[in-house]
């Protein structure tokens, strides 16, 4: 090779350095070049700056010195171990966490990306090094912050449920003796329908304590759920008599798919009480001759949806991400209609346990549907004729005999 061709190729391996240089002096992470005797190369400004020494402190020393003892013998470990191999595994080719130690003594965690370069006959290791202290920091205190919410959480729990359990105590001596004084048919009209008031209030109360007995056993984890098969049929039934003198009240028309062939996997005591109480708010929440429906539909003959339909004043679109959270009632301050704002919260984490789901459709000014779905034990072709149900006075004995050969 002529001394002209030497000079060039001279020149363009120093243009490359010099490229290279510059790259590696903008890059944020820390660079350090290593060859296989662990002796450091080259080391970046952001390396230098990660660990407090210069490049002529680093240079040609050994990259142990970079960490405390043991981390630093077992990195030269990993080395002999991945030439004897050539598994870049072992050298942490997709990142490993380590402790670095700074010129000043002090340690810190670092993360570490290491890659193998061979130049002409010789290997050596390029590594790219982050402090991660700040992320470390970061992550102690979203740890400690989750373990103090979760603390708060059982010690709210535990309180409501004592709570509730020394309210109930009381409550239920007032009840009893109200309802006494109800059938006491020695008062006049005024002293009864003091007596009824007491009854109602006293339980309604026992209803809202309940609801938050029920609720604090959910977020504790303690409430046991029995699950089997259950016939929808007699259980929608039963749910519909339940809301039956509240639709008399408001004149309300209830509406019920037929379900002869509906047999789900629930816990009946619990699928109960989801039902009615989205049938209790279809009610609640809908105006005078309002309607409600019951819906059913078999999806993938795995799944059934039990739709709650009413043509009442449906909910804002904004408002639907709030629908389930505990004690909001996304109705107006001064509302005179009961309730804690808890109902719809225990049904659906009761429809989680229940190995199902509860979603809501709305649209203001229309009306909304609650829809629950469970896995379907057995599964056949249902009427599809529905079956309406006008409201009956409550002092009727059996509200929905007329119907039972053909309603649910």
């Amino acid at each position: 090779m002529d001394v002209t061709k030497q000079v060039e190729v001279e020149a363009a391996r120093q243009q490359g350095e010099q490229e290279l240089r510059g790259v590696l002096d903008s890059v944020l992470d820390g660079i350090i070049s290593i060859d296989d005797r662990g002796l450091i190369k080259m080391v970046n400004p952001a390396a230098q700056q990660v660990f407090g020494y210069s490049s002529k402190e680093l240079v040609g020393h050994p990259v142990s010195m970079l960490m405390p003892n043991a981390d630093g013998q077992e990195h030269q470990h990993y080395v002999e171990r991945y030439m004897r191999t050539g598994d870049a595994h072992i050298i942490g080719s997709r990142g490993r966490e380590l402790i670095g130690r700074r010129k000043d003594g002090s340690l810190f965690p670092l993360e570490i990306s290491i890659s193998d370069v061979v130049i002409g006959e010789q290997r050596f290791f390029i590594s790219a090094v982050r402090d991660i202290s700040e992320r470390k920091v970061a992550e102690r205190e979203l740890i400690e912050a989750k373990e103090s919410a979760e603390k708060a959480s059982r010690a709210k729990s535990e309180f409501l449920s004592r709570m509730s359990h020394e309210l109930r105590t009381p409550l239920n001596a007032i009840l009893g003796f109200g309802q006494l004084l109800d059938m006491d048919e020695s008062l006049d009209d005024l002293e009864r329908e003091s007596a009824h008031e007491i009854v109602r209030a006293g339980t309604h109360l026992l209803d809202l304590i309940n609801d938050i007995l029920d609720l604090s056993r959910i977020e504790a984890g303690r409430l046991a759920v029995s699950i089997g098969w259950v016939a929808l049929a007699p259980l929608l039934e039963e749910s519909l008599k339940l809301i039956a003198p509240s639709a008399e009240t408001k004149k309300i028309s209830v509406v019920c798919d037929a379900a002869n062939s509906y047999t789900v996997n629930a816990d009946p005591t619990r699928l109960k009480q989801i039902i009615v109480n989205l049938l209790s708010n279809a009610v609640k929440y809908n105006h005078v001759l309002g309607s409600v429906r019951v819906l059913l539909e078999s999806v993938d003959q795995e799944w059934l949806r039990i739709g709650v339909e009413d043509n009442g004043k449906g909910i804002a679109a904004e408002h639907l991400p709030l629908l389930f959270d505990p004690f909001n009632r996304l109705v107006h301050e001064n509302s005179v209609i009961e309730g804690t704002g808890i109902g719809l919260t225990i049904s659906k984490r009761l429809a989680n346990l229940l190995g199902g789901e509860l979603e809501v459709e709305s649209e203001l000014g229309v009306g909304s549907t609650f829809w629950v779905t469970l896995p379907l034990a057995l599964s056949g072709e249902p009427s599809v004729k529905p079956v309406e149900h006008q409201a009956v006075p409550a002092s009727t004995e059996s509200p929905f005999s007329p119907l039972q050969s053909t309603l649910c």
